[in-house]
């Protein structure tokens, strides 16, 4: 069967999965959703960040998000492995590219971390032109998103790594468990 016979809610349990979702969230410290090929989230945020959750509310950032979510997935699958990136606010992303056969479903999107040391260095590159910046203006509102910001958890860059390869392996292990279901 080849994997046009498949979409994102064939191959994973929603409520299961988001079940999944906040437990590895909780467990390694970053934000987890699941997005389609078009970057739309077909789960809910799991330990979303309150920067985030600010950014995401703002139609503008949102549909950055977005694109960031879509492109990275694609960098993923074209790599064929978890893809590392900067988000248009400068936060760490990956996206773990869900596939079945040749085609691409979307992805498993986790992070909204900041990197603790600088093993990164040119490891980790933007994805996205349209940078939402982040002045630090001397209004409430600029200073409260900035406290937010500083609030993002930090994380050296090979533990971003080591989360990538397990949720990388995670996904095949369900891909693999929803093909043979399918099959029989």
């Amino acid at each position: 069967m080849g994997g046009r016979d498949y979409d994102l809610k064939t191959i994973l349990n929603i409520p299961l999965f988001e079940a999944l979702q906040d437990i590895l969230a909780k467990t390694t410290g970053t934000a987890i959703i699941t997005v389609d090929y078009k970057g739309t989230p077909v789960t809910r945020h799991s330990c979303r960040t309150e920067f985030c959750s600010v950014i995401r509310e703002n139609p503008v950032s949102r549909k950055r998000c977005f694109r960031c979510d879509a492109l990275a997935g694609l960098e993923a699958v074209r790599l064929n492995r978890p893809f590392i990136y900067l988000c248009h606010c400068g936060i760490v992303d990956a996206a773990v590219p869900v596939v079945v056969g040749d085609r691409y479903l979307g992805a498993v999107m986790f992070g909204e971390v900041r990197l603790s040391d600088n093993s990164a260095d040119g490891k980790v590159e933007r994805l996205v032109g349209e940078i939402t910046s982040l002045r630090r203006e001397d209004t409430e509102c600029a200073r409260a998103l900035m406290e937010k910001y500083e609030r993002i958890p930090k994380m050296e860059y090979s533990r971003v790594v080591e989360i990538a390869e397990m949720l990388e392996a995670i996904v095949r292990y369900i891909v693999c468990q929803a093909m043979d279901r399918h099959s029989q």
